[in-house]
């Protein structure tokens, strides 16, 4: 994470300023946790912070892990090929955003590309309101990867009714409070 930030920054004509330094330990953050802080030129009110929490809960085929603990296989399809779905959901005020239009068009992804769907809304919604409590989450995203599974490298899938590998978590990120809502972005 923080090597691959620092030669970001350091051939990066608009960063004026960043540090890497371990987080101070509050209630939201443990000794292990690193915060990336940068400026920006012409942003030089506006600090980006990066917290990289180390104790924050993933989910991954029906178990809770701490991210530094989670594991897929090298074998999973979605690794592999690509052959996977992901849904991103915003979260505001810990509450997530307009949710079940997200499921709609993630089972309908998943319809298309015959990817074996064992779950029920209600399981995904539970899985997130849970990752969300646990993060501490007041704003940001949910993220959602549906992988075809686990088998060994073949294009040939359609022999194979393949256990789907379902990854989940959060992420904080700015989204009410983000500069670029107020002067937008240059595209």
């Amino acid at each position: 994470f923080a090597q691959g930030l620092l030669v970001m920054m350091e051939s990066n004509e608009y960063i004026t300023k960043y540090e890497y330094k371990r987080y101070t330990p509050s209630k939201k953050t443990q000794p292990s946790d690193y915060v990336f802080e940068v400026v920006c030129k012409g942003w030089e009110d506006f600090k980006l912070t990066l917290l990289e929490k180390n104790d924050q809960k993933v989910y991954v085929n029906g178990k809770f892990f701490s991210k530094k603990e989670a594991r897929i296989s090298v074998f999973d399809r979605g690794f592999l090929f690509s052959d996977s779905v992901y849904e991103v959901s915003a979260v505001i005020g810990g509450s997530l955003v307009d949710w079940q239009e997200h499921f709609a068009r993630l089972i309908r992804s998943l319809d298309h590309l015959n990817i074996v769907n064992n779950f029920q809304e209600e399981d995904f919604y539970q899985i997130q309101k849970k990752l969300i409590k646990e993060n501490e989450l007041e704003e940001g995203l949910c993220y959602i990867q549906v992988t075809r599974g686990i088998a060994e490298r073949d294009f040939n899938f359609a022999k194979n009714s393949l256990l789907p590998t379902v990854v989940i978590f959060t992420q904080e990120k700015l989204i009410l409070s983000n500069p670029a809502c107020k002067v937008g972005i240059k595209i």
